[in-house]
């Protein structure tokens, strides 16, 4: 294998008709797997996307890495693409996730994915977190405490914030 391949190169290949899907794949799965550049990972997940899916082997490949990858953008990416790609069996993965995943910004990741999803069997996976969102920005609170700190987001008008309603029983909320 060429030293320094790139999943950008692979997939520009793929589409001049140099690679096979299938080979075009595995190229950038082996990347995937075998790179210890978290950004060629990250990328080559991108460019996997791009690729005629193999469905089983793809959603494999996804909920492996959405489950026990180190790093937070591929765990994150992992659910984004089962989210749009594989709706009917996401569930329950999309909820393990939802319950066990320490990262916000994985959490924010998903969160933006399941707003987006057309599923509304998904979408009430929402109801797990606690976030509001403001400016486009998803805002967790603390799990246990039921603390939300928004400061420093410059907010003037506290019924823009997008979910503040659904907090039952917030202890505090900081806006400055």
């Amino acid at each position: 294998m060429r030293n320094g391949l790139r999943p950008r190169e692979i997939y520009l290949d793929f589409m001049n008709g140099l690679y096979s899907d299938a080979e075009a794949s595995e190229l950038i799965l082996y990347l995937l797997n075998n790179s210890e550049d978290d950004s060629k990972r990250i990328s080559s997940l991108k460019y996997l996307n791009l690729l005629p899916k193999k469905q089983n082997k793809l959603f494999s490949l996804l909920e492996n890495l959405l489950v026990s990858d180190s790093n937070e953008l591929i765990r994150g990416t992992s659910a984004s693409l089962i989210i749009q790609h594989f709706p009917d069996k996401a569930y329950d993965l999309i909820a393990w996730s939802l319950q066990n995943e320490k990262s916000k910004y994985a959490l924010k990741m998903i969160v933006e994915s399941l707003i987006n999803s057309p599923s509304q069997k998904l979408q009430t996976l929402l109801n797990q977190l606690d976030f509001v969102i403001y400016d486009d920005h998803v805002i967790f609170s603390s799990r246990h405490k039921k603390i939300l700190h928004l400061n420093q987001k410059n907010i003037k008008n506290v019924s823009k914030i997008v979910g503040l309603n659904s907090f039952q029983d917030l202890k505090e909320l900081y806006l400055q």
